[in-house]
């Protein structure tokens, strides 16, 4: 009995001691899959925090990304409006230069109308410029509208029509006019009889080219008694004024109605005829091609070429 009983202890701690060696085995077991599963949760854990950063910095770039291409997108817009403007700035000066341009030639052509006008009526009355042969002698002489001429007498860039012709039953030419337009008409500025009309020297006229201005000789300048005129608005003013006693014989001269001696009054007729150019166109004698005297037929020619400019500047 009592050996049944010691067999009966040592089988139940038998069995003890084997439960205690799984227990401690199980439990190391678990404390080693313990750190395992640990460090397995924190890799986890840091990939997905890594991949959250990542996904932050992501999301934080796209912003800058954004807001270069809104910089990019505003700097465009701001360029296409400049290069806008600058085209529309463009195009309204081209506007503005055409229709400065279509105003002067459209002022151009209303002047030339006008002076067209004062031809065609000067030339119904007095007829065509022709060169004939004078009854009393035979000279060449020249008749009707024989001169016709577009001069910018005040160097203000608009011209003047200056005509000579030959009134009812004259030899020769033997008038002159000068017209100005002024606010779409043509304008009588001047008009008095040819210079040296009335004298024993061939009527002419005598044109002064001086700097920006063409004065007209008025008076007997080859008698040195006249005026020189220059065309103002409307109207024209005597720019040199001399007066000689070879006309009169009193031996008295004057220069700008001042009373000088004859070498002053030379000297100052020199003086106001330095650096000019003097055209003189003839209207009775032959022509010499020597000495310029005489009718040329070119001043006719010329007369015949302006009227036909202007008719195309119409």
């Amino acid at each position: 009995m009592k050996k049944i009983i010691t067999w009966a202890c040592i089988f139940v701690l038998a069995v003890s001691l084997v439960g205690c060696q799984f227990l401690e085995q199980e439990s190391s077991q678990q404390e080693s899959r313990a750190p395992e599963e640990s460090f397995a949760v924190e890799e986890s854990a840091a990939a997905n925090s890594s991949q959250e950063e990542s996904s932050v910095l992501e999301d934080s770039s796209v912003p800058e990304e954004s807001e270069s291409s809104t910089v990019e997108e505003s700097s465009e817009v701001e360029d296409s409006q400049v290069e806008e403007e600058s085209n529309a700035v463009e195009e309204s000066n081209a506007v503005e230069e055409s229709a400065a341009e279509e105003s002067s030639v459209s002022e151009e052509s209303s002047m030339m109308q006008a002076y067209m006008g004062i031809i065609e009526s000067l030339t119904e009355q007095y007829g065509e410029g022709v060169i004939g042969s004078s009854s009393l002698d035979g000279q060449s002489v020249m008749t009707g509208l024989g001169i016709v001429r577009l001069l910018d007498m005040n160097g203000d860039d608009v011209q003047e029509l200056y005509c000579a012709f030959s009134r009812e039953n004259a030899a020769f030419l033997d008038y002159q006019q000068i017209y100005q337009y002024q606010d779409g008409e043509a304008i009588l500025a001047f008009e008095g009889p040819i210079s040296n009309n009335g004298t024993d020297v061939s009527p002419m006229t005598e044109l002064i080219y001086k700097g920006e201005d063409v004065y007209l000789a008025d008076g007997r300048p080859l008698s040195l008694d006249g005026q020189y005129l220059r065309v103002t608005e409307g109207s024209t003013e005597v720019m040199f004024c001399f007066e000689s006693g070879y006309i009169s014989e009193d031996e008295k001269f004057y220069i700008n109605d001042e009373e000088v001696t004859e070498e002053e009054y030379q000297e100052a007729i020199s003086i106001f005829l330095e650096d000019a150019t003097v055209v003189d166109i003839w209207y009775y004698g032959d022509y010499n091609a020597d000495t310029g005297f005489g009718v040329d037929p070119m001043n006719l020619q010329r007369t015949q070429d302006v009227i036909a400019e202007i008719q195309a500047g119409i």
